[in-house]
């Protein structure tokens, strides 16, 4: 698959499959992609084989008190496993059933 497509995609699954654990819907609103009325929280995902590097964008932090005030900003970084590499993965193809592993951390 297309890395730009995989990307895509696999950052949809892991929000499909984190927002019922933490109980906050998964939107994007303004690059934000958990919020609630009390939360919002920036998800950054990364395939372990790609190394634990993650890059945010500062706008993301510095916007969300101004854009939605009164609220608690959170960062969670997901490192994950797969099956296959990217690669070999069909574009057609559902991504849950590849993916072995998620490590998550949450950070204010």
């Amino acid at each position: 698959m297309n890395e730009r497509i995989f990307t895509s995609k696999i950052e949809k699954c892991h929000r499909e499959w984190l927002a019922p654990i933490i109980g906050v819907p998964s939107e994007t609103y303004f690059g934000i992609d958990f919020l609630d009325e009390q939360y919002g929280i920036e998800m950054k995902c990364r395939y372990n084989r790609w190394g634990p590097y993650f890059t945010i964008a500062a706008d993301q932090v510095k916007d969300f008190p101004k854009r939605y005030e009164g609220r608690e900003f959170f960062w969670t970084f997901l490192l994950y496993g797969l099956k296959e590499f990217p690669k070999e993965i069909k574009e057609e193809e559902e991504l849950e059933p590849y993916v072995t592993k998620r490590d998550l951390w949450f950070l204010p």
